[in-house]
């Protein structure tokens, strides 16, 4: 845990001053123009096959009846920092293959959080909020302002995992093998954080920020094909305990295909006919978060606590289904061409 002066210069206000030193986060990272195509034959087939090419009178013939579905949402959360949030709350659960793509349960696991001290005093949670809460949020109508998303989100000390498969049982047909294709699109992470802090200092108009004793945060997305990994994502945000430097620093671990990039297909080669296979994509966000200290500061005749408040957030990304504008469904879908 360390205080120290904001790198930003005192403010006439005290408060525009301390939002500006206390709100560093909404990182959402945009989607990439260009979809991406990843030739996964070696993996699911044994076989190693060169990369179709495709042209643009090429048929493409959904998967039908060969495909059976099954989703799956689960939410843990802890006013502790611990590797097992709980308890969990499951949707969907046990899982049951059907004949047609289903929708997304709604689940989620929010605690209540302590009032400050003061009946007088109002806990500001910046732009991030005020909650311990984890959460799977899916409209499947397409209202204004709809959300489908996964995500966790810290109020001082607390930890929550959040987590969605979608499975897709195939059969092909037994006539003739086919060159198969899975086509899903890229989560959006999207990820802010804004630390403990006042106004005050030397000057008494100096924005003075507390950082959390130690984050680890986790946003990943892993597609299996028969428990085979085939195309995997994942970032971390990192604060360990033992960190030292000599500015207001974070460590950022990213690896794999990059989140948010759009559509994205893969060949995972010529079936065999009347041969089965198990795709499985698991999207989770984990979030633990060690922050004990906060600041109470006073704005016009209002008395604030600001403590450490964070959020981890994944989009699911979905494709309006149904005829009109009845239903969206996620965006998870297997070809042939």
């Amino acid at each position: 845990m360390r205080t120290q002066p904001s790198a930003q210069p005192p403010a006439c206000r005290r408060l525009p001053a301390l939002l500006g030193a206390l709100v560093v986060g909404a990182l959402p990272l945009a989607p990439a123009l260009a979809a991406s195509f990843h030739n996964v034959s070696m993996i699911v087939t044994g076989n190693p096959e060169h990369t179709p090419i495709i042209l643009n009178n090429t048929p493409v013939h959904p998967c039908g009846t060969a495909c059976r579905y099954v989703n799956s949402a689960s939410t843990g959360m802890s006013n502790s920092y611990t590797l097992a949030p709980s308890p969990y709350t499951v949707g969907a659960w046990p899982p049951v293959y059907g004949t047609s793509v289903p929708g997304l349960a709604s689940v989620f696991e929010e605690l209540a959080v302590a009032p400050p001290s003061g009946s007088a005093t109002v806990q500001d949670g910046g732009n991030i909020g005020v909650r311990q809460r984890s959460k799977v949020e899916y409209d499947w109508q397409p209202l204004l302002g709809g959300v489908r998303e996964l995500s966790v989100q810290t109020w001082k000390t607390g930890s929550g995992a959040s987590t969605v498969s979608y499975a897709i049982q195939l059969t092909t047909a037994k006539d003739l093998p086919r060159r198969t294709y899975l086509e899903f699109t890229a989560p959006v992470l999207t990820r802010s954080w804004q630390y403990a802090g006042y106004v005050g200092g030397p000057s008494g108009n100096q924005p003075m920020t507390t950082e959390p004793n130690r984050v680890q945060t986790r946003a990943a997305v892993d597609l299996y094909i028969d428990g085979l990994p085939v195309w995997s994502s994942e970032s971390n945000l990192l604060i360990p305990r033992r960190f030292n430097p000599p500015y207001d620093q974070q460590i950022f671990v990213k690896w794999g295909q990059p989140l948010g990039d759009g559509k994205v297909t893969l060949f995972l080669g010529t079936l065999p006919a009347g041969s089965t296979r198990t795709i499985a994509m698991v999207i989770r966000t984990d979030q633990r978060v060690d922050a004990t200290t906060c600041h109470n500061d006073s704005e016009y005749g209002t008395t604030y606590q600001r403590c450490h408040s964070q959020l981890e957030a994944l989009s699911l990304p979905s494709v309006n289904t149904g005829s009109g504008y009845f239903e969206f469904k996620p965006d998870f879908k297997i070809t042939t061409r």
